[in-house]
């Protein structure tokens, strides 16, 4: 009789380190989908990150461009301004 009780505790021992193993064998595999998924996350985070740094910079050089292309048309509108007042004189 004590043989077959412990027969029946093995068994059932047994059967839930089955059923153990199976649930860490599930959570092994969510868990590495969530790291995959939150991998390609980080990969695109830093696409995006690298282009709008670039978009950036080139935003800042495109404004420096602008810039001096603005200085160069006040100049020549003070240049023209200037003659403009020295024909008047001479008129």
């Amino acid at each position: 009789m004590a043989d077959e009780d412990n027969t029946q505790i093995d068994r059932e021992i047994q059967n839930l380190v089955n059923k153990l193993n199976e649930r860490i064998a599930k959570l092994d595999q969510k868990r590495k989908v969530l790291e995959n998924a939150k991998g390609s996350e980080i990969k695109a985070l830093k696409k995006d990150r690298d282009e709008a740094w670039k978009i950036k910079s080139s935003l800042l050089n495109e404004s420096g461009d602008t810039r001096q292309e603005i200085a160069n048309v006040n100049n020549w509108l003070d240049q023209k301004t200037l003659l403009s007042g020295d024909d008047q004189d001479e008129g």
